[in-house]
């Protein structure tokens, strides 16, 4: 699978905030994502996220920025 931030914003109706051309090509829980893949995190695990190797991260709307292209939805989970 390979996909650009600005699509997945779209599919999962988020607000992108960074590359928008940047390519995922796959998705994997925080502790596990690579330089190539996407993960997502709440305002518990905000601090993990900044330090996770994730291209990028799906987080809650509203809450603060981890430093990494970002789509903020309404819902994490």
């Amino acid at each position: 699978m390979k996909i650009t931030l600005e699509k997945i914003a779209a599919l999962v109706k988020g607000r992108l905030e960074g590359d928008g051309a940047a390519v995922i090509e796959g998705v994997n829980n925080i502790d596990a994502a690579g330089a190539k893949e996407i993960t997502f995190a709440d305002e518990k695990h905000f601090e993990e996220a900044s330090k996770c190797g994730a291209a990028a991260v799906i987080l809650p709307e509203g809450e603060g920025k981890v430093g990494k292209p970002s789509i903020y939805v309404a819902d994490v989970r």
